[in-house]
């Protein structure tokens, strides 16, 4: 006997000549490119840092050689790495946003749209705030 599926399809047959694709918006994608901005800064040779370019969720990846590797979602990457970042190194964010950069979108990434550098914690490389 066949293993059945949903609704009585066998299983085999469940999927078969369906085509699954993520959707990602172009906020996603805007995210994802300020995560490869940050990823590029932090590395070094004790750091490897990447941003994957599939998922619904923007997540930045930090693997140091010495210490646990981690993961941050995008929110907590601008808090801790936003300072690394400069309107020099988002080139490739302006260019997936193009010229869909305006109302809602500028409200949303304002790291692109700074136009007075920020004062921030001063934090190393790991993220850590440094002690005055």
């Amino acid at each position: 006997m066949q293993a059945r599926g949903t609704r009585g399809v066998p299983k085999d047959d469940l999927f078969a000549g369906m085509h699954f694709n993520a959707i990602l918006t172009l906020g996603t994608r805007v995210r994802i490119e300020v995560l490869k901005a940050i990823a590029k800064e932090l590395q070094s040779p004790d750091t490897h840092a990447y941003a994957p370019d599939f998922g619904p969720r923007p997540i930045l990846v930090v693997l140091p050689t010495n210490k646990p590797s981690y993961s941050v979602l995008y929110g907590e990457a601008i808090e801790r790495y936003g300072h690394l970042l400069t309107r020099e190194k988002l080139t490739h964010a302006y260019k997936r946003a193009g010229t869909a950069f305006k109302g809602q979108m500028r409200q949303n990434f304002w790291v692109l749209h700074d136009p007075k550098p920020r004062t921030s914690i001063k934090r190393t490389a790991d993220g850590e705030p440094v002690a005055n």
